[in-house]
């Protein structure tokens, strides 16, 4: 399955998307899921959630995705039938230099599926981004 991974998009880069096959997008407001409601009928939504990005190399918590706290609401937006809503980690930033970061991440992530859970919408995956920790310059702590 393809993605289409920006959530700042043109609702004709979306359409031209959907033409293609792709079908999972992701969404950080309630704007993008209903532009994706209106040209990709029937696709996969997952919403990119905002990380504090502590200890990365290249901090991206304020580049992509919705505060924790919004994420249900952006995934309660009405969709077309058929559906599907998923919660996303956005990246813990690049070039991680501890794997701890996706701890919070994924109790970030939990919080997310129990509130949507209590609202009747069964979540199934979690993305957790990129910026692993590998051999860089500097050493990586473990």
């Amino acid at each position: 399955m393809f993605s289409f991974g920006n959530t700042i998009k043109k609702e004709r880069d979306v359409a031209r998307a959907y033409a293609l096959g792709v079908r999972l997008f992701a969404v950080d407001c309630t704007a993008e899921v209903e532009k994706i409601a209106r040209v990709a009928p029937g696709s996969q939504v997952f919403c990119r959630i905002l990380s504090d990005c502590v200890g990365a190399e290249w901090p991206l918590s304020r580049k992509f995705g919705c505060e924790p706290s919004m994420a249900a609401d952006v995934l309660s937006t009405p969709i077309s039938s058929g559906s599907w809503r998923t919660a996303s980690r956005s990246t813990s930033g690049s070039s991680r230099t501890t794997v701890h970061a996706w701890d919070r991440a994924l109790a970030s992530a939990a919080g997310v599926f129990r509130e949507c859970g209590e609202r009747g919408m069964n979540l199934s995956m979690v993305n957790l981004g990129g910026g692993f920790p590998t051999k860089y310059l500097k050493n990586v702590r473990r």
